[in-house]
């Protein structure tokens, strides 16, 4: 499993209270202020990362409506009206109608990852042949592209043994995955 984003984090909570917190002298008041206010802004994090993109699409859905209720008030050759109406647009292709559920998401994952294994299961049990070969090659295409995206997800880590052979991560999740195969 490949650590997300609020694991990071909780296991730097960790760090500070098991080594920095001791090494600290009691009497250094100031620096003690200082960790518990680090610790609470990071537990701040941990509990808004996961709704961080929903309240930036909404972000977007509100200035995208107030763009386009100040154009209307606006006349039709006045210079802004048409940069205006230019960056509504490229709000409407790029903005979700949608607001993400991430959470939901992230149930919907474990829940079908829990599913998939158990079919996979089912299939290896039942299968033979020529349908073994192609549910193997399936789960092995699969992997591969789930490995490449968690190397390149976690490369910043200095741990990977080969950088250069890491495609850049943001082609690995915002792509269609066509680059991978």
């Amino acid at each position: 499993m490949v650590p997300d984003t609020r694991l990071r984090l909780t296991t730097v909570v960790k760090a500070l209270d098991d080594i920095i917190t001791p090494a600290l002298p009691a009497g250094a008041v100031f620096a003690h202020e200082q960790l518990a206010l680090i610790k609470k802004s990071i537990g701040i994090a941990i509990e808004q990362i996961v709704h961080e993109y929903a309240f930036t699409v909404r972000d977007a859905k509100e200035y995208l409506a107030l763009a386009e209720a100040l154009t209307s008030h606006m006349a039709d050759n006045a210079p802004v009206r048409q940069k205006l109406a230019d960056a509504q647009e490229r709000g409407h292709q790029i903005v979700p109608e949608t607001i993400p559920d991430r959470p939901a998401v992230e149930g919907y994952l474990h829940s079908l990852k829990n599913d998939v294994e158990v079919a996979v299961e089912v299939l290896f049990a039942d299968a033979k042949g020529k349908d073994m070969r192609a549910v193997e090659a399936l789960i092995l295409d699969h992997s591969a592209r789930q490995t490449l995206r968690e190397r390149a997800w976690t490369i910043s880590t200095g741990f990977e043994k080969d950088p250069a052979s890491v495609p850049p991560v943001t082609g690995l999740i915002y792509d269609d995955g066509a680059a991978q195969r």
